[in-house]
């Protein structure tokens, strides 16, 4: 961590321990983003002050600039209301203004905010960074494997995480990364590829109940005319003419754009991903969506298993089966899966070239194939398999040693972090 951030934090004010909320728990239980301030403004006696719960999207943003309210007071007769935002001012049944906003609390000047790094809290910590730069607070983020350990150690309660960051601060702030415009831009980019789901889900949709109303025509028609290959025709007649498609065509397509300008301000994506051949941002910010961010994980064995790239004791491959929990990421394993079909479609790629290395590799070892169980092993499509996760395997091993490069750290042979 560099002098000038350890001296900021150091010189803070106040710092703000956050867990984002959780709308809904396996206990089906919503939990609200709880907020810990540790206030030093009384430098002989600093303190936790009460606990802030803010409830939804916008608490938090009232929050982030700094205008979440925090008491209120009865209104004045007489009192002018144009100074308070709408959604401040408390009134009765019969619509009548009856309190408004005493004081007010967030992000100030000299505030330093400390949260878990991961998909929950990635929004709120884009807000929080932005806003930072312009009060002149900052914005730290440590990896969930430091927060758990610190806990652990200090033997503290996970429901009391907001205080349990302030705490790991002030014990090991070297473990905290501050959260500046790069960061901001693989969280915008996160935003882009949810955003084209959501448009290409959209138009799939439409294409899916435009068929069903065509096949509805011809099928229900009084006539009694099927005519061959009647429903294709009539299918891209309706597709072709029908505005609504039209519409959501044009917002993937600009979805698309969007998506590809935000992987290209990301370094990661410029430096790691855009040299290899077959890889554009629509499975690129699938991968970095998922990992987030490289310094969640210290060795390459946990990114493995967080990419379900790793073997289970019996050397095979994890499969997912109903019931059980899959223990690795799906988005991460679905962009490795579709990372896998290029290599395979580009032999001539390095990527490509050693996934044909690994089936000479298995085919050697395996030159026959073995019935078992009324079924075969060892088969084409098996050792296709074999080669294509464990080429899957070693891409995520070298991803971890890159990225972790990026950031200034060498990784281990092992693929530790010193």
């Amino acid at each position: 961590m560099k002098a000038e951030i350890l001296e900021q934090i150091q010189k803070a004010k106040r710092v703000g321990g956050i867990i984002p909320r959780v709308k809904k728990t396996a206990e089906e239980e919503a939990r609200p983003t709880k907020v810990a301030w540790f206030d030093k403004t009384d430098e002989a006696n600093p303190a936790f002050r009460p606990l802030i719960a803010l409830e939804d999207e916008r608490d938090e943003l009232d929050f982030v600039l700094g205008l979440f309210p925090l008491r209120m007071r009865p209104v004045q007769e007489g009192e002018s209301l144009s100074g308070f935002l709408s959604h401040h001012v408390e009134k009765d049944e019969q619509g009548t203004p009856v309190k408004v906003p005493a004081i007010y609390d967030g992000l100030k000047e000299k505030d330093v905010i400390v949260l878990s790094l991961g998909g929950l809290g990635d929004n709120l910590s884009f807000a929080l960074s932005r806003q930072a730069e312009k009060v002149g607070a900052l914005v730290l983020r440590c990896p969930p494997s430091q927060l758990k350990a610190f806990r652990e150690t200090k033997g503290y309660d996970k429901k009391a995480d907001q205080t349990t960051l302030v705490e790991l601060l002030q014990t090991k702030p070297e473990v905290f990364y501050p959260v500046f415009v790069r960061e901001r831009r693989v969280t915008y980019m996160r935003e882009c590829l949810r955003s084209r789901t959501d448009a290409m889900k959209a138009r799939i949709a439409c294409e899916q109940r435009l068929r069903q109303r065509v096949i509805g025509q011809i099928f229900c028609n009084e006539e009694g005319k099927f005519p061959e290959g009647e429903i294709e025709k009539q299918f891209d007649l309706v597709k072709a003419s029908d505005k609504i498609l039209e519409a959501l065509k044009v917002e993937e397509h600009d979805s698309n754009k969007a998506l590809e300008k935000a992987c290209r301000a990301v370094e990661v994506y410029r430096e790691l991903f855009e040299p290899i051949k077959g890889v554009g941002p629509a499975i690129a910010s699938r991968l970095i969506s998922a990992i987030q961010d490289i310094r969640r994980f210290d060795t390459k064995w946990k990114l493995r298993k967080f990419c379900g790239t790793f073997c289970l004791p019996d050397g095979r491959f994890p499969r997912w089966r109903k019931g059980e929990g899959s223990g690795w990421n799906p988005d991460a394993r679905q962009a490795l899966f579709l990372l896998g079909d290029q290599f395979n479609r580009r032999p001539d790629s390095e990527w490509g070239a050693k996934l044909l290395e690994n089936k000479v590799y298995y085919r050697t070892r395996h030159p026959e194939e073995i019935p078992i169980g009324g079924k075969k092993k060892y088969t084409k499509a098996h050792i296709h398999r074999m080669a294509l996760w464990k080429t899957l395997g070693e891409f995520v091993e070298w991803l971890f040693a890159a990225w972790w490069k990026l950031e200034g750290v060498e990784a281990t042979p092992e693929g530790k972090i010193p």
